[in-house]
């Protein structure tokens, strides 16, 4: 019975925590771009509270936290993209890193790909979706897929 109680309660914790982060929507853009091979592509994240008021890190101020809790993903014809990677740890949290997302309000940062090396793919079409936690104990949330291309240095 102890065990069933535990479970239960276990089971809440997880969803109550998947709805928070749920509760913002994550937009990439842009749609495409074209970046020249050496070159890293640049986008800009949209994050928007949508059914409360949201705790969210302050990407834009601190890369460490944007890094690990704001995941870019990219991928070549499905696969993803084999490219050298930094070290980044994020550093420890304070209520200064934070900002509060009442719902239907909205912020900006940009977005370079750190810590994978993106200026180094090669030429071709590559597809990106980011993964953003709202919070370092929230379940990410996945962003809209965009395209870019690498063209080759006399493109």
């Amino acid at each position: 019975m102890k065990i069933f109680v535990l479970l239960a309660a276990i089971l809440l914790l997880i969803s109550a925590s998947a709805a928070e982060s749920a509760a913002v929507t994550v937009q990439l853009s842009p749609a495409r771009q074209v970046v020249k091979r050496g070159n890293s592509p640049r986008f800009v994240v949209t994050v928007t509270a949508t059914t409360s008021t949201m705790r969210v890190m302050k990407f834009a101020a601190r890369t460490d936290l944007r890094d690990t809790y704001a995941r870019l993903f990219v991928t070549h014809n499905g696969a993803p993209v084999d490219v050298p990677r930094l070290i980044s740890d994020p550093g420890p949290t304070s209520e200064s890193d934070y900002l509060e997302l009442s719902p239907g309000k909205e912020f900006t940062f940009t977005h370079n790909g750190s810590p994978f090396a993106l200026s180094k793919l090669p030429p071709g079409d590559y597809v990106a979706i980011v993964k953003l936690q709202p919070d370092w104990s929230l379940e990410a949330v996945e962003s809209n897929a965009v395209s870019f291309h690498v063209s080759g240095n006399d493109s």
